[in-house]
């Protein structure tokens, strides 16, 4: 065991013996004491780049519908510990736009971040059985603990003080390694319980980061490929626009293959010879998707989806394949630009029927850049493996 885990462990047994010195009729002193105040107080173990999201817009339920909390904020801070280690293990760039993200930010390394909640009564919360944590790398066992769940969205207003604590034990790459292999494991050999929000998920697991080695490059290959990038209502804009609406999908919670809803929203009217009527522009889109070889590593099965996606996205179909549903859901949550309202029966995935009624967090293309959009869909694959299923 290296030093930095012997810390961590010293660090988690203190913290331990502190939380049951607590337990009991001082939990319920402080449960007394939340209510007097109009409120109960919960925690939300996370990473850095997550909680920097989270100030901004709040805790959003996972793909279960759930958000997750505790009452206990040593086991917050287990999950903080765990999730900032697997986070550490999705190679990804980060810009911080929050207060929280900022501070994390000048702290340099790895940030383990506790979200205090302080929610009303009106807020109905369940209690999660069987809950545990995740083993940390040095132990044998997972922690059990304490559950809770609400399924509703916890607004920024609820979420009073985020606690930020440093963890080098986690930036020693060997233990770093531990946790991938870990989380993988965990992945492989359990589900959650609970119903999914989608049927029809991907078979196989995606990695953005693998599939597209260097965005950059690709977003270059089609521009260049492309008659009318310059376009006001099909060139770039529209086209990053549409990347932001499959972003917002996919952290909604709806587990389709990033990368090919990416290389969707690149490419779906990159080949239009006009501005209005042009039936064949998404054949000829599949056509250059062959051209790009070079700059991305999607497999025989991704690319077979993603030229159905690009043949038939202006037909007015809807899919029971979630990757091709939230590719067309994607490219239809931006028909806002056009004066044009999104029909909800016209909407292949729950997470995009729900942003139906939430459109001011969808950017328009103009609005954002490609470092931000490519960052969205970094951020929603490392959720993904951040909300694998705990054994118990």
């Amino acid at each position: 065991m290296t030093n930095p885990a012997r810390q961590m462990r010293r660090r988690a047994e203190a913290a331990a013996r502190r939380e049951l010195a607590r337990a009991g009729s001082g939990n319920r002193l402080q449960r007394k004491h939340d209510a007097n105040r109009g409120g109960r107080r919960f925690y939300h173990g996370t990473t850095a780049v997550l909680a920097d999201v989270i100030r901004s817009e709040g805790l959003r339920p996972g793909r279960d519908g759930r958000c997750y909390l505790t009452d206990s904020r040593y086991m917050a801070g287990r999950y903080a510990s765990w999730a900032t280690a697997l986070a550490a293990t999705v190679d990804h760039s980060w810009l911080p736009t929050s207060d929280v993200g900022k501070r994390a930010a000048a702290m340099g390394g790895l940030v383990a971040v506790i979200v205090h909640c302080r929610l009303p009564p009106s807020v109905v919360v369940h209690e999660e059985h069987g809950s545990s944590c995740p083993p940390l790398p040095w132990e044998s066992t997972a922690v059990d603990g304490t559950a809770f769940f609400v399924a509703q969205p916890i607004e920024p207003s609820m979420l009073p003080n985020f606690e930020l604590q440093a963890m080098p034990e986690f930036e020693d790459a060997a233990t770093l390694d531990l946790v991938r292999r870990e989380s993988e494991l965990i992945a492989a050999t359990f589900r959650r319980n609970h119903a999914p929000t989608d049927a029809h998920a991907p078979s196989a697991a995606s990695d953005f980061k693998r599939d597209i080695p260097e965005p950059s490059d690709l977003i270059a290959a089609v521009i260049a490929g492309s008659p009318n990038a310059d376009s006001a209502y099909h060139g770039v804009d529209h086209w990053r626009g549409v990347a932001a609406a499959g972003a917002r999908i996919l952290e909604a919670g709806c587990p389709a293959d990033p990368a090919v809803v990416f290389m969707f929203s690149l490419l779906h009217d990159a080949q239009r010879h006009s501005e209005g009527r042009d039936p064949d522009h998404g054949r000829r889109a599949a056509d250059l998707l062959r051209s790009l070889s070079g700059v991305h590593r999607l497999g025989e099965a991704q690319l077979d989806v993603l030229q159905r996606a690009l043949v038939d996205h202006d037909r007015g179909l809807t899919s029971d394949d979630l990757t091709i549903g939230a590719c067309w859901d994607a490219d239809r949550l931006t028909l806002g630009r056009v004066g044009v309202t999104p029909r909800a029966e016209l909407l292949s995935t729950a997470a995009g029927r729900a942003l139906l009624d939430t459109p001011d967090r969808i950017p328009a293309g103009e609005a954002c850049d490609w470092p931000w959009v490519v960052f969205r869909y970094q951020l929603s694959q490392a959720v993904q493996r951040l909300e694998v299923p705990v054994p118990t």
